[in-house]
Order: C-alpha cells, then structure tokens, then sequence
C-alpha cells in the first residue's frame, strides 16, 4: 500500500516538512488484514516516530472510531464510538 499510503514515521516527516502545526491519521486501522502491520502498531509506531523527530505527541492526533475532533484556536474532541 505504500504507492498510495504513508505510514507514522513518513507522516511525521510530512508534518515538519510542511511547517503543520498540527497533524491527523486519517483512516488507519479501517479494515483488517489490509496490511502486513499488527492492528493497534499504528499507535506505537507514531509515538516511537514523534519521539525520534523530537516532536510534541499533541500535534499529531489519531482519532478513535466515530471520533469527531473541532480545530480552531484549540482541540476538542467528542469520545470515540465504544
């Protein structure tokens, strides 16, 4: 999937190479079996990849499912779909 996807450490890379101030996973995690990546390593994959580039965990968010979050001069966030 990598002709079409990036995974947390290219994100990351993206993030700083745009100047973003903040960042989001989009659609990670959505079907089963579509990557040879263990369900739930997207997690830890983007902490280990934050921390190697010296970056704060707040600017990169990974929502959970049915998670709405609103962006304006601060962060809310609803709780996921149990």
């Amino acid at each position: 999937m990598s002709a079409s996807h990036i995974d947390p450490a290219e994100a990351v890379v993206a993030m700083r190479q745009m100047h973003a101030t903040h960042a989001m996973g989009i659609h990670f995690e959505t079907f089963s079996g579509l990557t040879d990546d263990p369900w739930g390593g997207v997690y830890t994959e983007l902490e280990a990849a934050l921390h190697q580039y010296n970056e704060k965990q707040d600017r990169f968010r990974l929502f959970g499912f049915g998670q709405t979050c609103v962006y304006d001069h601060s962060v809310r966030c609803g709780k996921p779909v149990p």
